[in-house]
């Protein structure tokens, strides 16, 4: 099993990023661990990861503060960058436009298949799974993927993801943020699958401008 590049990057990104000129910074949270290979997981763990669940984010809080109140448990989450590698080296960042709900044939980490999750497969009665049966067959990130790209990001622009649980996740993802009526203000982006100490910077530095990039759509199409 390859080493995974995607989460060595994830893991190395700054927890802020400072903007100056005025422009409020970033703060990234990043997940706590690589997300688990398992089509079960995925559909009851990523509507968690939007509602902003501390818990779910590895983020420690106390429940009640100094005066007795109950803390929220819940943080906003702005936008959301997810990461998966690609299988063959020699491979450009790449970020992908749209996530598709069928197609997936590979068996997970746990030996289950899509297929046993849709109607009349062995696990459909999975009732906290079932909600994405009835998405869209595709869904397409609420951001200019095309700004992103243009403002400096070293990245090819994909309109057809690998029918992997990577791909998956990110139409879990974009379902996630669509059945609460909301932008879907999220991208995917593949990364190379060497993980040289200097692959791991350089990917740094490009997820960081994607970041960035993502942000100041955000802003743009806010008016900001």
């Amino acid at each position: 099993m390859p080493i995974n590049s995607s989460w060595l990057i994830a893991n190395a990104l700054p927890r802020v990023i400072f903007r100056g000129n005025g422009l409020p910074n970033i703060r990234l949270v990043v997940f706590p661990s690589p997300v688990r290979s398992s089509w079960r997981w995925i559909r009851r763990q990523i509507p968690g990861m939007w509602e902003g669940e501390r818990e779910c984010w590895g983020i420690y809080y106390d429940e009640t503060d100094e005066g007795g109140e109950e803390v929220n448990w819940l943080f906003p989450v702005a936008a959301a960058l997810h990461m998966g590698i690609l299988d063959q080296p020699n491979e450009s960042f790449r970020l992908e436009k749209h996530g598709y709900r069928d197609g997936y044939d590979m068996p997970d980490i746990d030996g289950r298949y899509h297929a046993d999750f849709n109607e009349g497969g062995e696990d459909c009665s999975d009732v906290s799974g079932k909600w994405l049966n009835d998405m869209p067959d595709k869904l397409s990130t609420g951001l200019d993927i095309d700004y992103v790209h243009q403002k400096g990001a070293k990245t090819v622009i994909s309109h057809d993801h690998p029918r992997t649980l990577c791909g998956y996740e990110y139409f879990a993802s974009l379902a996630a943020v669509h059945i609460r009526n909301e932008k879907k203000r999220l991208l995917y982006m593949y990364t190379p699958i060497e993980h040289d100490s200097k692959d791991i910077e350089h990917g740094v530095r490009i997820a960081v401008k994607v970041v960035e990039s993502m942000v100041e759509d955000l802003e743009r199409q806010m008016g900001q």
